[in-house]
């Protein structure tokens, strides 16, 4: 492509190597590496009338239980019966607000799981990074979401074999009729999958053949020209080997069904498919169907008829959704560019503008001057003076040589160094750096270029932000291509897991119920799916890990339990086990407090019972002694009477001596 740069006029090629500086590719890197920093969280919500009902139901049977919570215990004590289940109840009506906020049901908790696990199996991660790499390079991704093996899967398809309606009107191609996969297969692979018979397979060669000669007048058109400009050969050698192409078409239709209406004794509304009959009471009504069929060699239609597992909606069952997906940017009139391209032309510049930088540096030489020999000194020659000139730096002339002196200026300077034509190249080189920074959005701030010192951070935070806009509305088409898949998967869930639920069996410790025991219909509820961008993972972590110091600081989680919450790459798995965590240690504590106040109960009513012990003894050790005391004191009280009586006969006697002996001295006298 650039020949007539890297030759001369005379034909030889010039001294510099043509390189590619490759800098679009490090932009791709940067922006698919940001998608994969940017986690993500699948919901499934039950949004069909019915389903929205029997949650209201829920709700209120739940608020009922609520106003009745207060009278439950004076009915259990009449009737001797429980009247209210285990369940716990929400305190008030804010709580029960909350709650049913984020209530789902059995079947919406196996959905959600049943597609967060078929993530984890099927790689959708990859996936889902493999057709945003095809939108940033090409400028266009595809995938087809269907059922095997008895399990959703969703699968990449590259978009250079990819034709499709080019009459689309959005960017996903939601209203496309049709989509086409190309393949090239050998013919013995052809004659073993598609079955094919010797005619056939012989035919196919003849026609070969033919437009390998180019004898016959009849011969079809030898290339498949698709609405996007992409034209392939029906047949073409690899490595000596003959190849075939392979069209896998499917395209929308319509057929007409029957069907009769009849309703059952609750009220419920049926219909039952009555094809083939003619009865007056049937009703004919037109929906819409996806056929598919292989194309062999331009020739050969194997495997047509209507595509397996249409997922319909539950609100329009005459709809059918296509089990292709596309995302396209900037889909206007058939065409989309994608950053590669627009990259491309800025980048062959770059690259010119660097091969002629190599060529003035294989140009450059050094400085000098022109030394006239002839003014040579008598008896020297010009090694002499090249001596001289390195040694001493000192250049010898004989100005008087033949007798006439020399008016040339023999020390007459030229320049051979790199001129200032290589700063005009990088110059211009750094004004194509910064158009192409403007055109894929990826600054040198997002690249992680470190910027002046004496820039502020506003400054830079500010340049990120303006950068991530160039490219946020891919990184929006990229979320909703990916709700869209989703809640495709979501439906093929819905037909797979009737027939098969052991299938799904991982997911019963995810949902915490074996719903294996279970008799729940997913097919009678409508599901939407939501995939919902979790921030980059990379701030969101250092946040996180700062949340948890904290926690861990004060002493809300266990050094073990902040090393695993650190450990966990998912922030949202993180959070939960966060929060997991704090609430076991509210419930631990809550436990802890409650054996607390039953331990002081029980010390209480230990010491009361005591206290009531040493009451009794103190009431019976008074009682004794009051009896005791009354025994001593009538004791004390005989004594008393004694002495006493003891007393008064003393006196008397000393009375009746006191007479006795009056009586004698009269007697004498």
């Amino acid at each position: 492509q650039f020949d007539f740069i890297q030759s001369a006029e005379d034909g030889d090629v010039l001294p510099a190597e043509w390189m590619n500086f490759n800098t679009i590719k490090k932009r791709v890197d940067l922006l698919t590496g940001e998608l994969l920093r940017k986690s993500y969280e699948i919901d499934a919500v039950a949004i069909n009338k019915d389903a929205k009902i029997a949650k209201l139901e829920e709700k209120e049977r739940i608020r009922v239980e609520m106003r009745l919570r207060g009278l439950s215990g004076d009915l259990e004590k009449r009737f001797g019966m429980p009247i209210q289940g285990n369940e716990q109840l929400p305190e008030d009506e804010e709580e029960l607000e909350e709650q049913f906020q984020n209530y789902k049901d059995t079947s919406e908790h196996i959905i959600t799981w049943a597609l967060k696990w078929l993530a984890r199996v099927n790689n959708w991660s990859y996936e889902r990074y493999a057709v945003y790499r095809d939108v940033v390079i090409a400028g266009r991704g595809f995938g087809k979401s269907e059922i095997v093996n008895g399990r959703p899967a969703f699968r990449r398809i590259d978009p250079r074999f990819m034709v499709f309606d080019g009459n689309s009107t959005d960017d996903f191609l939601s209203d496309s009729s049709y989509f086409g996969e190309v393949r090239y297969m050998t013919l013995g692979q052809c004659a073993q999958i598609y079955n094919l018979k010797k005619k056939e397979i012989e035919d196919v060669y003849q026609d070969y053949q033919q437009l390998n000669n180019k004898t016959s007048s009849n011969i079809r058109a030898s290339r498949f020209n698709s609405s996007q400009g992409n034209n392939f050969e029906f047949f073409k050698e690899d490595r000596g080997e003959l190849r075939v192409l392979v069209l896998y078409a499917t395209w929308r239709d319509v057929k007409e069904v029957s069907y009769k209406e009849s309703m059952d004794k609750y009220g419920m509304i049926h219909f039952k498919n009555v094809s083939g009959t003619n009865k007056k009471s049937t009703t004919k009504r037109t929906v819409e169907v996806w056929r598919h069929g292989t194309l062999i060699g331009g020739k050969i239609f194997k495997d047509w008829g209507e595509a397996h597992n249409q997922v319909r909606p539950l609100d329009n069952m005459s709809t059918s959704q296509c089990p292709y997906f596309a995302v396209i940017p900037n889909y206007l009139n058939g065409i989309g560019v994608s950053k590669v391209q627009q990259l491309e032309s800025l980048q062959n510049l770059k690259n010119i503008i660097m091969y002629n930088v190599q060529v003035a540096m294989s140009r450059a030489g050094a400085k000098g001057f022109i030394y006239d020999i002839a003014q040579l000194p008598e008896g020297w020659d010009i090694h002499n003076a090249i001596k001289y000139l390195k040694i001493a730096g000192i250049g010898f002339i004989d100005s008087m040589k033949d007798g006439m002196p020399a008016s040339f200026n023999q020390f007459q300077q030229f320049d051979m160094t790199l001129s200032s034509s290589i700063q005009q190249y990088l110059l211009i080189m750094d004004k194509v750096e910064s158009e192409m920074d403007s055109i894929s959005g990826i600054s040198e701030a997002r690249q992680g270029i470190q910027q002046g010192a004496s820039q502020a951070v506003g400054v830079t935070q500010s340049s990120l932000f303006q950068s991530s806009l160039v490219t946020e509305h891919m990184t929006f088409l990229m979320d909703t291509f990916s709700n869209r898949v989703q809640h495709h998967q979501g439906g093929l869930v819905k037909i797979a897991f009737p027939e098969n639920p052991e299938a799904f069996s991982a997911i019963i410790g995810d949902v915490g119920v074996n719903f294996l025991d279970m008799d729940i219909d997913l097919e009678l509820q409508d599901y939407g799916v939501f995939v919902t961008a979790v921030p980059q993972i990379l701030s969101d972590q250092q946040h996180f890990n700062n949340i948890v110091m904290a926690a861990l600081q004060s002493g809300q989680v266990s050094f073990p339990d902040a090393m695993r919450l650190i450990m966990e790459k998912d922030i949202r798995e993180g959070i939960r086990k966060f929060d997991r965590s704090v609430s076991e240690r509210e419930v631990a504590q809550q436990a802890k407090e409650r054996e607390l106040l039953q331990a002081q109960a029980a010390a209480s009513q230990q010491a009361q019972k005591s206290q009531a012990q040493v009451d009794v003894v103190k009431e019976e050790q008074k009682q004794e002694g009051q009896s005791k005391g009354r025994q001593e004191q009538g004791g004390i009280d005989v004594q008393k009477e004694l002495i006493k009586g003891r007393i008064a006969l003393q006196g008397k006697k000393m009375d009746n001596q006191a007479k006795i002996n009056e009586r004698g001295q009269l007697t004498r006298k």
